[in-house]
């Protein structure tokens, strides 16, 4: 019996022990979210997850001449079939122009999309279990959510960490977005593990991690274009940190990436990859980028979300140099190098009209964690202003989902919250900072909950209705006689 006592006080009861059970929680209930009706929302003609499913499950039988989708087919004469199909979701068409060999995208991404619905035998150009086709994102999703708390950890503390995983579990923007089978889904993993071990290099100056760290970069590239751009982005975060050699090691091995990609291409279908380069550079890029990635709130429909405005802003703030905190500064300035990188590289590279909301889903973590450090410091310093935003901007989900309270209830509840705040802001002695304590905290856990409800409740009552003509399913009895 004492052996017993003694092995849960040393090793059950040992506080990493619960961090790490706390931790999976908290990633299971994001997984339980992300798989509740994710076969149902998001939506739009089975979206591009259906296309990269066809393509990665093509590639497993036929790695040189696979087949898929495209969306290039203005003088594409790789194309092998062009028609109207109308059956996947009955009230919307759905343009089938398939090319043989797939070059709209590098393979690796779509390899792994397409890997599930391989094994489960689907094989072919045709119409399968959504829910199949995003079972791999969910799956990326998981890998997301923990590394993003591990990289939140290596940056700044335990608590940020845990804010950042419970923001990114929860949030209604983030978990509808993770369930797509969109290559940016798929990159965020690859990404945020070479972040990390970049972190963990200049940390100890092991070789092991740089050649890790540059290895996942390397793989970017692989899974969508734009990737080939990130181990560039680390070269200048290694010579800004005086690693030269490092950094000419990355730029020398993306280029003989960027290199083996096009001998890839042109080995396989040359005036096919030709092509498609040219279709992709003609989609240019325009000004007005970042600023539609602020006020264009999407998945697809227009989806009002605060808590996307939030994380926005506080990376922002974070970048600009808004935070002042000495201990965490070359970590805060880790996190605006990375950051500001991605909106470049987005800003070059999305134009006019294919500025779509999943290219900014790489920025996602990054708004996770912003959203989680401002969130434990307004804990800590009951600031007024830090603890203000989460209110101004964090009850979005209420009109999402049509919740209705009387002007008056808002008004006092309003404030209440900021009349407590104002009062430690104005004498911040121990009864203010305690009552100020107690109603961040409460606001905090409710702003948690109704981020919950949201996620459960967003598709029955607003995004089915007469407009979006959800489908209801049928029960088809089968006469047995």
């Amino acid at each position: 019996m004492v052996s017993i006592i003694k092995f849960i006080r040393e090793k059950i009861l040992k506080q990493e022990t619960i961090s790490i059970i706390a931790m999976w929680l908290i990633v299971i209930l994001g997984i339980f979210l992300r798989t509740h009706k994710a076969d149902a929302f998001p939506v739009s003609n089975n979206d591009d997850g259906l296309i990269y499913t066809w393509a990665g499950a093509s590639q497993l039988n036929n790695p040189k001449n696979f087949v898929s989708l495209t969306i290039f087919d203005q003088g594409n004469e790789s194309l092998v079939w062009r028609s109207q199909y109308k059956n996947f979701i009955p009230h919307q068409e759905f343009g089938m122009k398939i090319t043989r060999p797939w070059f709209d995208h590098p393979p690796l991404g779509v390899l792994l999309i397409g890997a599930v619905p391989h094994l489960l035998g689907y094989d072919n150009i045709e119409q399968m279990p959504h829910m199949i086709v995003r079972f791999s994102a969910i799956l990326a999703s998981i890998f997301t959510m923990v590394l993003t708390f591990e990289l939140a950890k290596k940056l700044f503390n335990k608590k940020t960490a845990f804010l950042s995983l419970i923001f990114m579990a929860t949030i209604p923007y983030f978990v509808f977005a993770q369930r797509q089978a969109y290559l940016e889904n798929f990159m965020n993993p690859v990404f945020l593990t070479s972040l990390i071990l970049l972190v963990k290099y200049l940390d100890s100056k092991k070789k092991k991690y740089f050649i890790g760290s540059l290895f996942f970069a390397l793989f970017l590239g692989w899974m969508k274009i734009i990737g080939f751009a990130i181990p560039f982005v680390i070269a200048v975060w290694l010579l800004k940190k005086k690693q030269t050699k490092e950094a000419l090691i990355a730029i020398g091995a993306n280029i003989v990436s960027i290199a083996s990609y096009a001998a890839y291409g042109l080995l396989i279908n040359k005036q096919a990859f030709l092509q498609l380069l040219s279709s992709q550079g003609e989609r240019g890029a325009f000004v007005s980028s970042f600023y539609k990635a602020i006020t264009n709130i999407e998945i697809y429909q227009s989806f009002d979300s605060g808590w996307y405005v939030l994380g926005l802003v506080m990376s922002i703030a974070i970048m600009i140099g808004v935070v002042k905190n000495k201990k965490d500064e070359d970590s805060l300035e880790f996190f605006s190098w990375f950051f500001i990188a991605w909106l470049i590289i987005l800003l070059i590279l999305s134009g006019r009209f294919n500025n779509s909301p999943w290219y900014r889903y790489p920025l996602i973590p990054f708004m996770s964690i912003a959203i989680g450090y401002f969130t434990a410091m307004a804990i800590k310093t009951k600031d007024l202003f830090k603890a203000g935003i989460l209110f101004l901007l964090g009850l979005t989900g209420m009109d999402l989902i049509n919740i209705e309270i009387n002007s008056t209830v808002v008004r006092l509840i309003t404030l209440g919250y900021f009349g407590v705040l104002t009062g430690q802001y104005i004498f911040d002695n121990k009864l203010t900072r305690f009552l100020a304590d107690v109603v961040i905290k409460i606001f905090i856990v409710s702003l948690i909950a109704l981020n919950i409800f949201v996620v459960f409740k967003y598709y029955s009552t607003t995004y089915c209705n007469e407009e979006t003509h959800c489908l209801t399913p049928t029960k088809i009895i089968l006469n047995e006689q």
